[in-house]
């Protein structure tokens, strides 16, 4: 496949949005079921609906889909015990701000299907 079909105007808007979806929803499905997060149907559904809000609103469903998967972090993190070893909440709130804030900006400067895949 080459990058043409990016490239060439209103295809490359389809053919972008399309290949965005079926990319998005089987990394989304295989990285929710390789880290357990949720019970056995839920995956495969959350990664249809995320997939299907980045077909019709780029940057609302990969940003829906950024969070959930930092929400992810934050669940094995915490089932670690990482933040348990920062005694001072205040700190505790800035270092999960730190964590958060490139799951919120990087899907904020997206513009195009090639991004979002990349």
């Amino acid at each position: 496949m080459s990058f043409a079909l990016f490239m060439d105007g209103d295809f490359s808007e389809q053919t972008g949005k399309l290949v965005t979806f079926v990319v998005t929803m089987v990394s989304m499905a295989l990285g929710f079921t390789l880290i357990p997060l949720l019970p056995s149907p839920l995956p495969s559904i959350i990664a249809f609906l995320v997939a299907y809000a980045v077909f019709k609103d780029k940057i609302y469903g990969a940003m829906a889909g950024s969070l959930i998967i930092s929400l992810g972090l934050f669940y094995h993190l915490s089932r670690i015990g990482f933040f348990q070893l920062i005694h001072d909440p205040v700190r505790n709130t800035i270092l999960m701000a730190l964590l958060i804030a490139p799951f919120v900006i990087c899907p904020a400067m997206f513009n195009n299907n090639l991004q979002i895949i990349a």
